[in-house]
């Protein structure tokens, strides 16, 4: 087998996408002969054995829910993997982490990092997504939600028809503001960017 070579690299050399691997390599939907052919060649091609990720494939389920969550050391994201944790537990399920510096980067791919793993579905947690990285981080998605369901916390870009919990940031910072200037206080800083929601929300309150 060929090192380090993953089914999203199969599907990427056989020009079709990871949803349609898993199909060939699972039996578990209708593929064109076509595209069976080219799936098949491209596996010969790369030496590559399926059986590793073919148990994630199938219809069966483990059980376990996966969670990519940025900046783990954010303890609001800490607070949100407890929570996670708490009710996969609850329901008799396990869940595995997967940290990642930021969703932005050259070297984050969730299609890849994820499709082989054996898991029911995922949990995403999103902060703001820059317009240049948008396409790309939609079209992860889409590859993703061929294997397995996806579910998006924190920040959904316009576009992405996926369950989310998103946090109202353009709320919460007026009602922060709101709350501050009730006290009497006049000079309020933020610090952050000024394509942040919540200095949108601080804007929208006069700040």
């Amino acid at each position: 087998m060929s090192t380090g070579t993953t089914i999203y690299d199969i599907a990427k050399e056989a020009g079709v996408s990871i949803s349609t691997v898993s199909r060939v390599l699972s039996g578990t939907a209708p593929v064109s002969e076509a595209s069976r052919r080219k799936v098949e060649e491209a596996i010969t091609r790369r030496g590559y054995h399926p059986s590793a990720i073919a148990r994630g494939m199938t219809s069966k389920t483990t059980n376990t829910l996966g969670i990519v969550l940025p900046k783990l050391v954010n303890p609001n994201y800490a607070m949100i993997f407890t929570g996670a944790s708490d009710e996969a537990q609850r329901t008799g399920r396990s869940i595995s982490l997967f940290p990642v510096q930021s969703l932005e980067t050259a070297e984050y791919d969730g299609a890849a990092m994820l499709a082989e793993r054996s898991l029911d579905g995922v949990i995403i947690c999103v902060e703001h997504i820059e317009p240049q990285y948008k396409d790309r981080f939609i079209s992860s998605l889409k590859d993703l939600r061929g294997v397995m369901p996806v579910a998006l916390i924190g920040y959904a870009p316009e576009g992405i028809p996926y369950p989310a919990v998103c946090y109202d940031l353009i709320g919460i910072m007026k009602k922060l503001v709101e709350y501050l200037t009730s006290l009497g206080h006049t000079r309020i800083a933020f610090i952050g960017g000024s394509e942040d929601d919540r200095y949108e929300g601080s804007r929208d309150v006069g700040f």
